[in-house]
């Protein structure tokens, strides 16, 4: 999700940077100072020794993220001294591989820690020509974390005490680091440089150090140590602004007798947001999920749950500073439990994708067009990743010290409606950076019209007498402030515009480069001793694509796209090729402005290579006193796989589990249709966005359980889907080759 939000961001400021006035006297972007604002993104790897005992831990490569504000000096052209600050997160993350998690997704064991940073560095630059220089740099800088002591582990009912922990130190202090680097500068229409630089830090202090324990108080017990030098290498994207546009136009007003009102007419001109211009912004948060609760005697309390959220949206400009606007977003909810006392748990039971339409009015100052406030209202659709009916059960509660109880609750849950209204209302504030784009940030509240999923139970506590019934809701409804980048796509003269609209016309032929996700569902269906019903889990997966289209005529156009990703699910990983072939149409306005794209076509997928688990287990449960012996086997050629699960009491064989798994077919076909949305932001480019659904039309993937349960005597079985059905999200920058 990060990876997202951060992709978006990039794309807007290459957009903004590219689609600039024509600039009529080029000069040296370097005549002066300037400032630039820099987003790079860092490897780093920590390193992990064992000391003692058969099992090691394994080290990463972590993502550094960071920001930072530099200002330049420019001596001439060749030479330039910068210094600068800047806000970070520095990765620990680690991984035990032959403790057979099922944990292989990034995010699942890395923990950041926020940094902040000063850096100063010598600028060395070569002219390639009159539009690219070559850079080099060489400086240091200190970057100081947060001081603190963390720690980390986890168990099972299956293993008397932790599978492992971790602890982790930061100490405080600066961290001195020396670096070097190089990097392109393109010199944009605006005098503007847009650069892209890769550089290596190299730290003289460690960032952090640690220790790791795994399978403690056990014979097998094994130790060893965490540490990263802070050494890591950083790609990134800045944007300098280097004013040279502004002084020529300052100038030009002087010379037309603005005397010294010609900055006030510089700036209100460009504050001038005018009608029939869209809008176009990426925005990343916190959400507060907000759940409702009927119990008579307040023992249960309303929850806010903070999550992560982000968004896209799109506004468009109508007269007297009104406009319309549409976003699409998606957050996963929780459902919490929270009752008096201050306690309270929850977890993850949906993803919600999140469509929303409205409009709002723009304050803005008539003698200075300064945007002082947005305010907007509108209505929200909810599309929620789960079945309707039963979703399951939950028990829970809380003692005192003595073993007496304070509070025991069960309750049943319930998916209600899949597609619910929420409407909202918010106000926003615009910063704008230089031209058209902008920094943004937001406010909404959005309030839900229609129960999405319910918990429906009973209590008893120490404060009330007998069994209590009491319910909790999600509506959906929600808070969220949001931070992020907004582009004013008009701006332009009309001719140019115009131009820039409609880049791809009949004959032409573009290829596009596609990163993105794919979403694909697994449907469950299950008949155990307490219940039946069905329930569905979505696997997400870094899916880039590359594709061809070939326009027929102005509107119609043929395509081919081709994307690779790696699908894991809990027992097994697949390699996955996709092919689409299809057909798009463009629907645009009388002015020639691409509103839409529409898709359909056949696509085919394979699975090209599979990996799977082969593992046994034995173990005492403490908790239910026997012995838990579990068996994991798996045929990469026959792409098939069993686990089978046995609690053992003596000689007696108490609960058993066994599982079939395996790919039905390794070819699987669908069919698809989908939207895109193109910006162009040359002659022969153009950025989108585009969301992919394909309908799966046979199943590829199968996981068959049957359970027999000798204490009550009653067997069960669950059964796991997959066909080719799967949604996919996509950024795309596109570029005509004829």
């Amino acid at each position: 999700m990060k990876k997202l939000v951060l992709l978006a961001i990039l794309a807007a400021i290459i957009n903004s940077v590219i689609a600039q006035t024509e600039h009529p006297n080029p000069q040296s972007p370097f005549i002066r100072s300037h400032v630039t604002f820099n987003l790079p993104h860092g490897f780093t790897k920590g390193a992990a020794e064992p000391i003692s005992g058969p099992l090691k831990a394994d080290s990463r490569i972590g993502f550094v993220y960071h920001a930072n504000l530099n200002y330049t000096a420019n001596f001439s052209d060749k030479i330039g001294a910068t210094i600068g600050a800047g806000l970070g997160a520095f990765p620990f993350n680690f991984e035990f591989r032959q403790l057979d998690l099922g944990r292989n997704q990034y995010f699942d064991d890395v923990a950041y820690n926020f940094f902040a940073s000063f850096r100063g560095e010598l600028n060395l630059r070569q002219k390639l020509s009159s539009k690219y220089y070559l850079n080099g740099y060489a400086g240091a800088s200190a970057i100081s974390l947060q001081e603190y002591d963390m720690g980390s582990g986890a168990s099972t009912s299956a293993q008397p005490g932790y599978l492992y922990q971790v602890r982790i130190l930061y100490e405080k202090g600066w961290k001195p680091l020396a670096h070097i680097g190089t990097g392109i500068s393109k010199v944009l229409p605006n005098q503007d440089l847009l650069t892209f630089r890769i550089d290596y830090n190299h730290s003289f202090k460690e960032f952090y150090n640690g220790t790791y324990s795994i399978m403690p108080n056990t014979p097998e017990a094994s130790r060893g140590r965490f540490f990263n030098r802070g050494h890591h290498v950083n790609l990134g994207l800045a944007y300098t602004f280097s004013r040279s546009e502004k002084d020529e136009k300052l100038q030009r007003y002087i010379k037309e007798g603005a005397g010294n009102n010609a900055n006030k007419i510089y700036k209100k001109e460009k504050r001038l947001i005018n009608e029939n211009t869209t809008m176009i912004a990426a925005t990343g948060g916190l959400t507060f999920q907000m759940s409702r609760v009927k119990d008579p005697n307040n023992i249960f309390q309303d929850a806010a749950n903070p999550n992560l959220m982000p968004c896209f949206s799109l506004e468009h400009n109508l007269k007297n500073n009104f406009y319309g606007e549409s976003g699409f977003g998606f957050q996963e909810y929780f459902d919490v439990t929270k009752f008096k006392e201050g306690y309270g748990t929850g977890s993850n039971v949906f993803i919600a994708y999140q469509l929303s339409m409205g409009g709002g009015k723009r304050l803005i100052g008539k003698k200075n067009n300064y945007n002082y406030l947005n305010l907007t209202a509108g209505l929200v659709i909810n599309f929620i990743d789960r079945e309707t009916g039963y979703a399951g059960s939950s028990s829970g509660g809380m003692g005192n010290e003595n073993g007496d109880t304070i509070i025991h609750y069960q309750f049943e849950h319930f998916t209600v409606n899949r597609v619910t209204p929420l409407l909202y209302i918010g106000a926003s504030k615009d910063f704008r950076i230089s031209g058209g784009f902008y920094l943004t940030m937001l406010y909404r509240y959005h309030q839900g019209l229609m129960n999405i999923y319910e918990e429906r139970g009973s209590y008893i506590s120490q404060w009330t007498s007998g069994p209590q019934k009491a319910k909790i809701a999600l509506n959906g409804s929600f808070h969220t402030f949001q931070l992020g980048v907004k582009f004013n796509m008009g701006n332009l003269p009309e001719r140019k515009l115009q131009q820039k609209r409609a880049p791809f016309a009949k004959g032409t032929t573009i290829i596009s480069v596609r990163p993105g996700f794919i979403f694909y569902p697994e449907k469950t269906t299950y008949q155990f001793s307490h219940g039946q019903g069905n329930y569905k889990n979505k696997h997400i997966a870094f899916a880039p694509a590359i594709g061809i289209e070939h326009y027929l005529s102005d509107k119609y156009a043929l395509e081919a796209r081709m994307n690779f990703h790696k699908l894991h699910t809990f027992s097994m990983s697949m390699d996955i090729i996709n092919l689409s072939l299809g057909a798009a149409r463009k629907i645009e306005l009388t002015n020639g402005f691409n509103l839409l794209n529409v898709h359909a076509g056949f696509a085919i997928s394979k699975v090209m290579g599979t990996s799977g688990i082969n593992s046994s287990h034995k173990a005492f449960n403490y908790d239910m006193e026997w012995e838990d012996h579990q068996y994991r086997s798996f045929d990469p050629a026959t792409k098939k796989g069993k686990e089978d699960y046995y609690a053992i009491s003596g000689n007696d064989t108490l609960y058993a589990n066994n599982t079939e798994l395996g790919i039905e077919r390794t070819l699987f076909p669908a069919i698809y249709c989908g939207l895109s949305k193109d910006f162009s932001i040359s002659s022969r480019a153009s950025i989108g966005i585009s969301y992919f659904r394909k309908i799966g039309l046979t199943t590829f993937y199968k996981e068959e359980t049957k359970s027999f349960d000798n204490i009550i005597g009653v067997p069960g079985s669950k059964m796991t889907t997959m066909t080719g059905t799967a949604s996919q999200l996509l950024f795309s920058l596109k570029f005509r080759i004829n």
